[in-house]
């Protein structure tokens, strides 16, 4: 019911201009005809072919000379057709499915119906965002903004219906290397940057009546002003697939570029030695690869390495553009994509229980959404749960609200358990006493989170009320996870016995009792294993810089960060993978910008009262 109506009214939304919802049926309908044919479901395709037919004679009426128009009958037609066939791809077989060429299903869905989908949830939020009923009417739609800037109908209908079929095709082509959750991140990091880019830069010029707004200048000044937005989508993608930052850091880097004056490196003093600093882990295994073994741009591990290296510089060359507003922006962002993620995997956990009928907690009902560890994951989760607390000082009244807090807080426990970890889970009962100290210690009152604490510390007692349960042995001989540590951590001191000056730069893992390769599931250990003394005195470095700057500050926050990284670097080698450099580079840079701009403000109020 709900894709039928969604698709109903998004088709009828859409249909402001002349041809263009009729040109979007053509597109779903040859898709469908095509794919029905491959499935043997002739019925179902000559259905569709017949659509097709018919919406190419409309148009012949429609655009050229238009004589009739499509009106709500023949939008809803669409809509409800398109939702059918869709379905019903749906629930064919999978083997049916590859038959036809379709391999990641989802991904391809939304890619082919990107076009109405987009301009029904924008309009939807944006309307939310000027606190305004989302299905209140006006003309914001996207076809209104391109009739405003004097583009004629057939203008419009083509140039939506190109960018609808690019999407398409892109998704069709790369689908096997992609898969449904990187496809779908790849489309909700196209729709939040051109939701952006349309509401917050191109109508807000419209409605100043700015001539030439759509000029390089401007476009020059947006991307500068606006930079922690492409941030803010890498934050968003954070939680998903290992690879799936790379497109936002690309799109990054290239608007970046736009925006980039040479005259920000001249004015830079020669005194600002802490822009390096984030980067030094970095640039030591480039130098460690360089000398010591046979380098390459491609070499091992270099690959996740080489696109973060000038991270933190890009960062602290774009300070002057940065504030704690934009800070909060970041952060809410990243709850965003948590809250999602976390929202789909215990929706699609309950189906999955419904349907086996059992409430057994077992890996094989659990639903993967990412292929990231879930170590990973609960440390994603609870430095969303440190945002979640710490927005408390922002201006998002939403996440100012403490039951909003307390709600979440509920979500990241849920989730903990569903992934099974126990060091994620232990951290974030560490995190909601520590939350609770200092709210205590700055406003005498407690956060709503505690009732989130009190929940899962009777949860813990249930589970663990046999004392005998605490024993060591019992949790090693329990637990896969830990018995693997364990065991990888044994095999990686007999190895750094051998060589610890150095490390081994043909190291790539070791081998635990099962026979099975993996990493040293510990960050340090893999360091001195990889690289020797010189790879940890560089994170060291990075550590200790961190950590003045955090005290230098008095930056609660920062220093929570800097310790929820380091528990989980002791039992996973959290920069093994793209999605680990990628979260620590980013918001390490971010914290250290941050404590910067806050301990220079704290020296101007003090000479302004001398």
């Amino acid at each position: 019911m709900f894709v039928f109506i969604l698709f109903i009214n998004a088709l009828n939304l859409i249909d402001g201009v002349n041809g263009l919802a009729a040109s979007l049926g053509i597109l779903y309908f040859s898709f469908f005809s095509y794919y029905f044919y491959q499935t043997g479901n002739i019925a179902f395709m000559q259905i569709c072919l017949a659509l097709v037919a018919s919406l190419l004679a409309f148009l012949r009426y429609n655009i050229i000379n238009p004589k009739i128009f499509l009106g709500d009958t023949g939008s809803t037609l669409i809509g409800w057709c398109a939702a059918f066939f869709m379905l019903s791809m749906s629930t064919d077989n999978p083997n049916m499915r590859q038959k036809a060429g379709i391999n990641s299903m989802y991904g391809i869905q939304i890619a082919l119906f990107f076009i109405p989908l987009f301009d029904t949830f924008r309009v939807a939020f944006a309307r939310i965002l000027k606190q305004k009923s989302p299905f209140s009417p006006d003309k914001t739609h996207i076809h209104h903004f391109f009739l405003r800037l004097h583009f004629q109908h057939y203008h419009i209908t083509s140039m939506l219906i190109v960018g609808n079929i690019a999407i398409f095709l892109f998704c069709l082509i790369f689908q096997k290397e992609l898969g449904n959750t990187l496809m779908i991140v790849i489309l909700a990091g196209i729709f939040v940057f051109v939701f952006f880019l349309l509401e917050f830069f191109i109508l807000k010029k419209l409605k100043s009546k700015r001539e030439n707004m759509l000029t390089f200048k401007y476009f020059q000044k947006f991307v500068a002003t606006n930079w922690y937005l492409f941030f803010s989508i890498i934050a968003f993608a954070l939680p998903y697939q290992r690879w799936s930052t790379s497109i936002p850091i690309i799109v990054f880097f290239i608007f970046w570029l736009i925006s980039f004056k040479i005259s920000r490196i001249k004015n830079l003093k020669t005194g600002k030695y802490y822009i390096l600093i984030p980067s030094l882990i970095f640039w030591a295994s480039i130098l460690y690869y360089s000398f010591m073994g046979e380098f390459s741009i491609l070499a091992k591990k270099l690959e996740l390495r080489w696109l973060f290296l000038l991270f933190p510089v890009v960062l602290f060359l774009q300070r002057d553009y940065f504030d704690l507003k934009k800070w909060y922006s970041i952060l809410s962002f990243y709850i965003l994509g948590i809250s999602s993620f976390m929202t789909f995997s215990i929706v699609i956990f309950i189906l999955k229980i419904s349907a086996y009928q059992s409430f057994f907690l077992s890996k094989d009902l659990l639903l993967t959404m990412s292929h990231i560890p879930s170590i990973y994951y609960a440390m994603f989760l609870n430095f969303a749960l440190m945002s979640c607390i710490y927005l408390r000082k922002s201006e998002i009244h939403l996440l100012r609200n403490q039951w909003v807090q307390f709600i979440f807080s509920l979500f990241v426990g849920i989730s903990m358990l569903l992934i099974q970890s126990k060091i994620g889970f232990a951290v974030m009962m560490l995190i909601h006493i520590v939350a609770a100290i200092i709210q205590w210690t700055q406003y005498r009152n407690f956060p709503k989170t505690l009732y989130a604490f009190m929940f899962f510390s009777v949860f813990f007692f249930i589970q663990f009320f046999d004392f005998n349960k605490l024993d060591s042995n019992y949790i090693f001989s329990s637990s896969v996870e830990v018995s693997k540590r364990v065991s990888a951590w044994q095999q990686a001191f007999s190895i750094i016995k051998t060589d610890y000056l150095f490390g081994n730069p043909n190291y790539n893992g070791v081998i635990i009792e099962s026979g099975t390769r993996t990493n040293a599931h510990n960050q340090w250990l893999d360091l001195l294993l990889e690289m020797g003394i010189l790879g940890v005195l560089a994170l060291f470095g990075v550590y200790i810089f961190s950590f003045y700057m955090a005290f230098r500050s008095r930056d609660y926050f920062f220093k929570g960060f800097l310790l929820l990284t380091l528990i989980f670097s002791l039992v996973e080698s959290t920069l093994a993978n793209q999605s680990g450099i990628v979260f620590f580079s980013i918001f390490n840079s971010l914290f250290l910008l941050k404590s910067r701009l806050r301990v220079k403000t704290n020296e101007i109020i003090i000479k302004k009262i001398e």
